[in-house]
């Protein structure tokens, strides 16, 4: 049996986790799983007023407040969604790409603790390195214009960057897992340094 392909791709706001993930899915034929997407698409559809995660429970509608403000969703909320798609894509042998995970160190470990028990199964955790200024200038430049898209709340987003995600990607480095990617090429250097890897 072919194995199955899960690549995550991280790093900071407009670093281009969605377009690397739209180029690989082209090339690889592989489904995206946006992080973003999902928790508004849960969030949107969840009609009780809370959720219930090992024994914890998750207020949906301040999590709604939460994601309104530009902050991240519970880590909890967001691990138990990703985990969840990734049992049910593995059961249909299915390759994912998942732009915007992982973002905090408790998700990555989960992640890394379902790999571990799986057979056929090859990971790839990618991030995408940018600067600040370049990280700025890209978001407020974005064609699209992401209603996020402004100074004050992409300020907020890198230093929410730095507070959860960037001790993620620190404990992945540690766990020899992690894929640096210079973020600062261009869309296609950038996929052809990744698919390196996927070789």
């Amino acid at each position: 049996m072919k194995p199955i392909t899960i690549i995550f791709l991280t790093g900071k706001p407009a670093s281009g986790k969605d377009t690397q993930a739209e180029l690989l899915s082209k090339k690889l034929k592989f489904e995206i799983i946006t992080t973003s997407e999902e928790i508004l698409k849960f969030l949107n559809s969840y009609k009780g007023k809370y959720l219930k995660i090992k024994n914890i429970k998750i207020n949906i509608q301040r999590q709604r407040k939460l994601i309104e403000k530009g902050f991240l969703a519970s880590f909890r909320l967001v691990s138990y969604l990703i985990l969840k798609i990734l049992k049910e894509k593995i059961k249909e042998n299915k390759s994912l790409i998942f732009a915007g995970s992982p973002r905090t160190i408790y998700e990555a470990r989960q992640y890394l603790n379902f790999f571990k028990k799986q057979k056929n199964i090859r990971f790839y955790f990618f991030y995408l390195k940018i600067s600040n200024k370049t990280a700025i200038k890209r978001a407020l430049n974005r064609k699209e214009g992401r209603p996020d898209d402004i100074l004050p709340t992409i300020i907020r987003r890198l230093k929410i960057f730095n507070k959860e995600v960037k001790p993620a990607i620190d404990w992945l480095k540690k766990q020899k897992v992690l894929i640096e990617i210079d973020g600062e090429k261009s869309p296609q250097k950038v996929l052809l340094e990744i698919l390196k890897y996927l070789k």
